[in-house]
């Protein structure tokens, strides 16, 4: 019975059972499963950043499907802090052409991590989406099969060795500044020979082209202020042209560039690390900044090409081994003169240097030799100034005849110098004296030359008369205008002295040393250059802004400033209360404005004694250096009459349509112009003819 129980008990209740057992085993699993799923899918508050994997869920995003048709979960990430972004922090693709995805799980993807593709040998191509604006660390280092990838112009953080010794990778191109630019981006790519950067960059960092042996050419930026430290070291360069606005270039920046043969270094450049191209032995032409005060140690050690160099008259120091061993160098040429070579600092191991052949750039000129020229203001327009009737045909040149005598002193040798380059200043028991110098510093085979323009006054009762009205700056160039008598105005930049002189100079610019132009000297009586800037007119305030626009382009601009009086008084004439009133309206009225001088240039060219009371007055007025008129151009220590006295005296060459007709073909005039080719007959209502 108890038999029959248990077998009734198995065929009715074994079934039920079974179907428990199953039924819980089934809730397990998926109960498990669901487990799983929330593990991969979702992510607890507190735990933003836990990496995740993700199937690609577009074709755009698509990296790599197994043969079986199934997406391969192939990266890891990291969700930003941001909660909207994700970082990519690995891959496990086998991708030859990898498309970067813009977003996993709903999240953009903005940054590539660290190492995530290093030294992965499958890569061919690469293109990263516009969502992405960092490429961290060593992203891409080492990837031997990458020939090419496209950066996103979003890109605003590139971190260091990002594609450093991709051997294959032949070009790359950057469309925007990134905020950070890491080192040795691009270090050991040995077949990269394109390289575009963008205008805007400020900086190449350290190594970022080290060892690409394949780059031959690059376009660097016009933006570029900073080459860091081996920036192009063993890179395949040839030829390379610093930008402009460059300043530093840093240690062993073009080091070992072993086809170089040319370099370029624009003058703003104040800093060069130590062996800047040191071994680049086909270097064999350079072009130092002008203003460079030293050349590093090791600089060009190992240029074994390099045969000549010029090195600029700034440099007071070269350093250890800076051209050492340079065995091709025969020739050096500086800029200065035998003895400022000698007062250089040349540091150890630079035999090549000093054994090689000197030629200088400078040398000692006598300044008893330097000629000093002065005329007036031009006649514009000399079918007015210069006609039968000219008022100015006596005392002042055309434009034409100022063209050729700037043409013909510049052919004969001179070029002009700074008047303050004459002179030292020393103090004699508290008054201050000048000490005319025995010789000066021009360039080699030169003569110097200093020009003066007197009464630059613009006088508004001589409007109309044939001369402008007065001077402008527009667009940064001096410029003259002149009223018409409908109210019209016109400008000008070729028809007086300083328009023609800076057009002259911008044609020739080595016709002004250091940057020298000419001495202006203005008077007060009509205002400051033709404005009326005297306290007594109503609006003088303004007159003066405009007055300072002028002033501050001519000091900018290499010219200098001296006076000539304040009422246009002869000196020898002037009784010594005009004279009084006259150095106390100049110093209340016109030295405010150009500011102090020591230069007093005579109205008239008279002087009368040393010894007078009104001579005496101007040498309390800190005048030291006095300019009058004659024809023989001499300079003295001292003063006619007075021997040295601790002041300059110098006569100026007058040159005006009286002296060109009365002395043409005299002495006075040889080596310097030939009158009758400068003479203006076309306009002159005068005419000047050989006999």
């Amino acid at each position: 019975m108890k038999k029959l129980n248990l077998i009734k008990f198995s065929v009715f209740f074994l079934p039920a059972i079974m179907i428990v057992v199953i039924c819980g085993l089934f809730s397990g699993v998926l109960f498990l499963g669901l487990l799983k799923s929330r593990s991969l899918d979702t992510e607890p508050e507190s735990t933003a950043t836990e990496q995740k994997t993700e199937d690609n869920k577009n074709n755009s995003d698509k990296n790599s499907e197994k043969d079986s048709g199934k997406k391969e979960r192939v990266y890891t990430y990291s969700v930003n802090p941001d909660g909207k972004s994700c970082t990519l922090i690995t891959y496990s693709g086998d991708e030859a052409n990898l498309i970067v995805p813009t977003e996993i799980d709903g999240s953009n993807v903005t940054a590539i991590g660290k190492n995530i593709f290093n030294s992965n040998q499958e890569l061919k191509t690469a293109v990263i989406p516009d969502s992405v604006t960092v490429i961290d660390d060593n992203a891409f280092k080492n990837c031997n099969k990458l020939i090419s990838v496209s950066l996103p112009a979003s890109l605003s953080y590139m971190g260091e060795f990002v594609f450093s010794s991709c051997d294959v990778l032949s070009a790359v191109k950057l469309t925007s500044v990134p905020e950070h630019f890491g080192k040795y981006s691009f270090m050991n790519c040995l077949s990269l020979s394109s390289a575009e950067l963008p205008d805007g960059l400020s900086e190449i960092p350290e190594g970022t082209f080290y060892g690409c042996t394949a780059l031959e050419n690059i376009t660097i930026p016009p933006s570029t202020v900073v080459f860091e430290n081996n920036a192009f070291s063993g890179s395949g360069l040839t030829a390379v042209t610093i930008p402009e606005k460059t300043v530093k270039i840093g240690d062993d920046c073009f080091s070992s560039c072993a086809e170089l043969k040319s370099a370029v270094l624009p003058d703003k450049v104040a800093e060069i690390g130590v062996n800047a191209f040191k071994d680049c032995k086909t270097l064999t032409d350079v072009k130092l900044p002008s203003g460079i005060s030293s050349i590093p140690g090791g600089m060009f050690s190992g240029c074994s090409s390099l045969a000549k160099i010029k090195i600029p008259v700034s440099v007071s120091e070269i350093g250890e081994e800076a051209f050492n061993p340079c065995g091709s160098l025969k020739e050096v040429y500086f800029e200065g003169s035998a003895s400022g070579w000698n007062n250089i600092k040349i540091g150890k191991e630079n035999s090549s240097l000093t054994g090689a052949s000197f030629d200088f750039g400078l040398y000692s000129f006598s300044t008893s030799n330097i000629k000093h020229i002065f005329t007036h203001c031009l006649i514009s327009y000399p079918e007015i100034g210069a006609g039968e009737n000219g008022h100015f045909d006596d005392d002042c040149l055309t434009p034409d005849e100022f063209r050729r005598i700037l043409e013909q002193v510049y052919e004969n040798g001179y070029v002009l110098i700074d008047i303050n380059s004459i002179y030292d200043l020393v103090d004699d028991g508290g008054t201050v004296k000048a000490k005319l110098k025995n010789e000066i510093e021009i360039p080699n085979g030169k003569k110097g030359l200093v020009i003066s323009i007197d009464n630059v006054a613009y006088d508004p009762y001589e409007h109309g008369s044939g001369r402008s009205d007065g001077l402008a700056v527009i667009d940064n160039k001096i410029m003259t205008f002149t009223k018409g008598s409908d109210g019209s105005i016109t400008y000008s930049d070729d028809n007086e002295v300083f328009p023609i002189l800076e057009g002259f100079i911008k044609e020739h610019p080595d016709f002004s040393y250091k940057g020298a132009k000419c001495v202006l000297a203005p008077t007060g009586y009509c205002g400051v250059l033709g404005f009326r800037t005297d306290s007594k007119y109503e609006n003088y305030q303004a007159e003066r802004e405009k007055a300072m626009t002028v002033i501050n382009w001519f000091k900018q601009n290499g010219y200098v400033f001296a006076s000539h009086s304040y009422y246009h008084n002869s000196v020898a004439k002037v009784s010594v209360e005009k004279l009084k009133t006259d150095l106390e309206k100049w110093h209340d009225e016109v030295e405010p404005l150009i500011g102090k001088t020591i230069i007093y240039i005579y109205p008239y060219g008279s002087y009368g004694s040393y010894y007078s009371e009104q001579h005496q007055m101007l040498l309390n007025a800190g005048y030291i250096m006095f300019c009058s008129t004659s024809l023989y151009g001499s300079i003295t220590e001292g003063f006619p009459g007075a021997g040295d006295v601790g002041n300059i005296f110098w006569d100026r060459i007058t040159l005006a349509g009286i002296t060109l007709r009365n002395y043409a073909g005299s002495r006075f005039f040889n080596g310097l112009i030939d009158a009758y080719t400068v003479y203006d007959n076309e306009h002159r209502f005068k005419k000047l003819t050989k006999e």
